[in-house]
């Protein structure tokens, strides 16, 4: 851990470098109960350099057809042309390929069974990708088995009878799968939220996206979540073909036509060039409906969903016992304050997007104190409330020590209660942390039963005046740590803490983590999201900012600090 002050040139230069060393590929992770996504990085594309396995051996036994048909599922290209090369002719006519794709570590079983040429085959599940792309860690192994049958032809043996899907050995799976980001948007397409799904690296990977992207938003996203794209649309070629580095989407279905409003028309072309943007080789998007070409960026003023938008360097911070407002770290002028509490008990500060309103615990963490544009004041009382977190509504958020979740509207009447949102899944865990998104679609909770812990993502369902109703059914996000608070530090990506150890991570909502360098008496974390600029303090009160995986002490006065959230 270095501890030395960090001056005003050394910060600037340093935020640049804070997260270059976590870039990388993301892999599944090998263990825990995990419903993942991806790290949607430009690494994730569709490359022509594909892996190329080999075809079957002449006079191959039946047992080395099987085995070098497994491992020819790293072969995408042409679907999976080598894979089938080790089935008979009607069997590679009618194989499905992604139709599932199960992932071992290792322990794969070919045994022989009844009847010539029949044999069963044993995996040890770890992974499971599903049709659309959405991959589920499980929390043990499970054995799943499967009868296959081989026959031969001209004296060579090959496979007669075997289920759709893919078995990959996991590294065999990291090799030839990758993260990609489809987006959809929250309820005032104001922002893009992103939805990670694995797919196959192949040329035709722009095909997948879009099919999928068609079929709506995961499971714990959709009601969540809009989609620009009417429900029952498809493409209306078999493919999305992409010539000089744009591709070409025609789609077709009941409510698409060319003379549907502007806007609407608009918000298709944001939201499919936003997704297919995300494979290197693709910089622009031709929009078509039932193969006739459709004008796009004609509406005047049309401004386009943010994907992963910057968070203003402003920040709300304690100068002794006043609550003030700065323009950013390492500037001690101009600074505006917002309150004062003379007995010194405002801690865990929270601020809203458009800086007008604030909200802070007290010393136990008994009482929410909000802070509205008129400085008038309002309370919420529970035991261990969370740090407070507002969203893009102007609602602010907390929970606590029982799980109860209660939002308090700050634009709404000054005697409004706070509003109950439905948790149906924590099954009496205590929250020890809740961050809304800055799309303000999802919500990340940390929950602690007896010593353990889980982070999770859900989405957060609205009603049609966006008042929060219902946190969805969440995914669990893989951690090799516990934690006691998440932040998010981009739309795909937290910073998870544990105040007892020091330790820290960031969580790739893909399942990578990147471990932290430990912080002795770590008691708080905030993040800046979109500038890479992390910050945590200690038990003393000094301030580190996050540089190359790594804590570095920052001279300020300033304590308690936290960016609009």
């Amino acid at each position: 851990m270095k501890n030395h002050p960090l001056s005003r040139r050394h910060l600037i230069l340093g935020l640049g470098a804070s997260f270059t060393a976590l870039s990388g590929c993301a892999s599944i992770p090998s263990g825990g109960s995990v419903n993942h996504f991806g790290d949607p990085q430009k690494s994730s594309q569709a490359s022509n350099s594909e892996v190329v396995p080999s075809g079957p051996r002449p006079g191959a036994t039946p047992q080395e057809i099987l085995q070098g048909f497994f491992s020819a599922g790293v072969g995408a290209e042409n679907d999976y042309e080598i894979a089938r090369q080790y089935l008979t002719e009607s069997m590679a006519a009618s194989w499905k390929s992604e139709e599932r794709v199960f992932i071992y570590q290792q322990g794969l079983s070919i045994k022989p069974a009844s009847g010539q040429g029949a044999f069963t085959v044993a995996v040890p599940v770890q992974t499971q990708i599903s049709d659309n792309g959405i991959a589920r860690t499980l929390s043990s192994t499970e054995e799943r088995k499967f009868n296959v049958k081989l026959t031969q032809v001209d004296g060579q043996w090959r496979i007669d009878e075997i289920p759709n899907g893919l078995v990959l050995e996991r590294g065999e799976f990291n090799q030839s799968f990758a993260p990609f980001t489809l987006y959809f948007y929250d309820p005032t397409f104001t922002y893009a939220v992103p939805d990670i799904r694995w797919f196959a690296r192949r040329l035709s990977v722009a095909t997948s996206m879009v099919r999928v992207l068609l079929g709506g938003p995961a499971p714990y996203l959709k009601n969540a979540v809009r989609s620009a794209i009417p429900a029952n649309t498809e493409l209306s070629r078999n493919s999305v073909p992409v010539e000089t580095s744009e591709a070409q989407v025609s789609l077709k279905g009941p409510k698409i036509s060319p003379d549907m409003p502007q806007l609407e028309i608009e918000r298709i072309q944001s939201q499919l060039s936003q997704t297919l943007r995300g494979i290197n080789g693709i910089d622009k998007v031709s929009l078509r409906f039932d193969d006739q070409n459709v004008h796009t960026g004609t509406l005047e003023n049309y401004i386009e969903p943010q994907v992963n938008p910057t968070v203003a360097q402003n920040i709300i911070s304690l100068e002794g016992t006043k609550l003030s407002l700065r323009s950013e770290l390492l500037n001690d002028q101009n600074m505006i304050t917002v309150h004062e509490d003379p007995e010194g008990t405002i801690t865990q500060t929270a601020m809203g997007y458009t800086r007008q309103h604030f909200a802070y615990l007290n010393a136990d963490h008994s009482v929410m104190t909000v802070i509205g544009e008129k400085r008038s004041e309002r309370t919420v009382s529970g035991t261990n409330l969370t740090r407070p977190s507002f969203d893009q509504f102007q609602w602010v958020w907390i929970s606590n020590s029982d799980g109860a979740v209660r939002a308090l509207s700050m634009g709404g009447a000054q005697s409004a209660a706070p509003r109950q949102v439905q948790v149906n899944w924590l099954d009496g865990a205590q929250i020890t942390s809740l961050r809304l998104s800055r799309d303000g679609a999802r919500v990340a909770v940390v929950t602690r039963t007896g010593k353990t812990t889980h982070l999770w993502v859900c989405g957060v369902e609205r009603d049609d005046e966006n008042k929060p109703v219902k946190l969805s059914e969440p995914v669990r996000v893989g951690v090799s740590i516990e934690v006691d608070y998440a932040a998010w530090i981009s739309d795909e990506a937290l910073i998870g803490a544990n105040f007892s150890t020091g330790e820290s991570e960031m969580c790739y909502l893909s399942g990578k983590t990147v471990p932290i360098a430990q912080l002795d008496s770590l008691t708080q974390v905030a993040a800046c999201i979109g500038r890479e600029q992390v910050l945590a303090q200690t038990e003393n009160q000094n301030i580190y900012l996050l540089v190359d995986r790594a804590w570095t002490r920052v001279e300020t006065s300033a304590h308690d600090l936290n960016y609009s959230s």
